[in-house]
């Protein structure tokens, strides 16, 4: 019994840390060390209950060879023998999945991903999705897609991918392993699938002067883990420009937040407006707007 419950203990605790790193990795490329570990240490979730599992079922095997040699083992004890390596299995079973589906193109994977539980390549990533800051703003003119140019402050705006998540090969091949038929939902190919509806990379908005040299981006304070950003960093400051990025960021936030004291120039309404406003609002018999 007290087995059992540390087995289950431990499956517990390694459902909360896989969703916990996935949830809090800083980014994509992140998400495999911090559940398989890095350079081959035991370091990580999966990885330390995958050992927890085959120590226990080791464990339990040698009980039962005791059991089994000193004529003690029983029905009774054969049975929760099993449900322990079972409980073990589980635990092993989290660690191959996890590996598998880092190592797409391994027999193991082509072998477990039908058999285990869909795992979504999108938890953690980030695409050119969703409405453009820039987009309709005073004074920042569209001069592509998802690229914009602000005359007065002589600053270009456009969003590129700035770390690449998962490659469309990496996507491909591990929903074929996650499908029985090669087929999508939706009936297509899977093996078909066109790059650009798979690549999974991080974006990020560039900011460029007049003459198209590299300032810094909007993510700034994070560049520390885009390898990508450091070295067009260190090719800028290489080149003796002198660029601050916090003021160019500043800049940037200033000019989307719409013109200086607009706000404080628009009158506050007096107390009788409210009233009437108010009366208008409960007033069954009011127009509709």
């Amino acid at each position: 019994m007290p087995m059992f419950v540390t087995l289950v203990g431990l499956w517990v605790a390694g459902r909360i840390g896989f969703l916990s790193a996935v949830v809090m990795v800083p980014d994509c490329l992140a998400l495999q060390p911090a559940l398989l570990g890095q350079g081959g240490r035991i370091d990580a979730v999966l990885d330390t209950l995958g050992l927890a599992g085959m120590a226990a079922l080791g464990v339990i095997a040698a009980t039962g060879l005791i059991g089994w040699h000193q004529k003690t083992l029983n029905w009774g004890a054969a049975a929760f023998g099993t449900v322990n390596a079972g409980m073990a299995g589980l635990l092993i079973a989290q660690w191959v999945v996890g590996w598998s589906f880092f190592n797409p193109d391994s027999g193991l994977a082509k072998a477990v991903m039908p058999l285990g539980p869909q795992v979504r390549t999108l938890s953690v990533e980030y695409s050119a999705e969703g409405r453009s800051p820039f987009e309709g703003m005073p004074g920042w003119k569209t001069i592509g897609p998802r690229a914009y140019f602000n005359a007065e402050l002589g600053i270009f705006a456009r969003e590129e991918p700035v770390r690449r998540c998962f490659t469309p090969a990496f996507v491909r091949q591990n929903r074929l392993n996650a499908s029985l038929t090669g087929l999508a939902s939706g009936g297509a190919h899977i093996a078909s699938t066109p790059d650009f509806g798979l690549d999974r990379s991080v974006y990020a908005w560039i900011y460029y002067d007049r003459d198209s040299q590299y300032l810094t981006s909007d993510i700034y304070p994070h560049h520390d883990r885009f390898a990508d950003l450091q070295k067009r960093d260190a090719e800028r400051e290489a080149r003796r420009r002198r660029v601050d990025p916090a003021g160019v960021l500043a800049q940037v936030d200033a000019s989307l937040m719409g013109p200086p004291g607009e706000e404080a120039s628009e009158r506050p309404y007096t107390l009788d407006e409210i009233e009437a406003m108010v009366r208008e609002a409960w007033d069954r018999d009011a127009p509709v707007p």
